[in-house]
């Protein structure tokens, strides 16, 4: 899948300006508040629990579909800008580059640098590539596990050169800072938002039928 053509330019993408477009399209995220029955908890909790089910068997049923959302969605993020060079590994690493406050973040970096050296070998369709690199996370993890967050030794079995926190400008947004809990994420399908959303609001209202049984005690 290619990056689309030519854009306009000088407009900064960010994070904030994706998930306030994108809270306008998911309606009902996790307003938790007013009472409730326990025979009404229970159902929105089965609902929930089945809508995460039925979207887990949707992407094990067609996952590249998956892949396709993504990758359009990080295209609709940096829709300002001329995008029609980019492979989709320089696509997604621009997207994190650019959209993704996640420069503050070392160990997230380094797993980022990972994904990205994957996709580009998968998309070049070098499995033996991709294995290495597959097994290198492996050792990553196990290694920086071992030596309590620590990641000079896991990092240097990967065999990638270090990782530039400058290459990533995105700044937090004062707009997301505090922000209610699921807070929009603009690579997730609403759909999956909404779910994890509804599995949220009833066990938050379970907690609450809990405590007023406790205090009629």
């Amino acid at each position: 899948m290619g990056a689309a053509g030519s854009n306009r330019a000088g407009q900064e993408p960010t994070l904030a300006k994706a998930a306030l477009r994108l809270t306008e399209a998911v309606e009902d995220l996790g307003d938790i508040r007013g009472s409730v029955g326990a025979e009404q908890v229970g159902g929105a909790f089965a609902r929930g629990f089945e809508a995460k089910t039925d979207l887990r068997k949707k992407f094990e049923q067609a996952p590249l579909e998956k892949y396709k959302f993504v990758m359009h969605q990080a295209e609709e993020a940096l829709k300002s800008e001329d995008l029609s060079a980019l492979s989709d590994a320089q696509l997604m690493r621009r997207y994190f580059e650019r959209v993704v406050p996640i420069k503050n973040y070392p160990t997230d970096l380094q797993m980022l640098a990972l994904l990205h050296e994957m996709h580009r070998k998968a998309t070049a369709k070098n499995l033996d590539a991709v294995l290495g690199l597959l097994a290198a996370g492996f050792q990553f993890l196990e290694s920086k596990t071992l030596h309590n967050g620590k990641t000079e030794l896991a990092w240097a079995a990967t065999h990638l050169p270090p990782v530039r926190a400058s290459d990533y400008t995105a700044q937090k947004d004062s707009r997301l800072v505090g922000a209610p809990y699921p807070i929009v994420a603009w690579l997730t399908e609403p759909e999956i938002m909404r779910g994890h959303s509804a599995l949220l609001k009833s066990m938050a209202d379970m907690k609450k039928l809990e405590e007023l049984a406790g205090k009629e005690k």
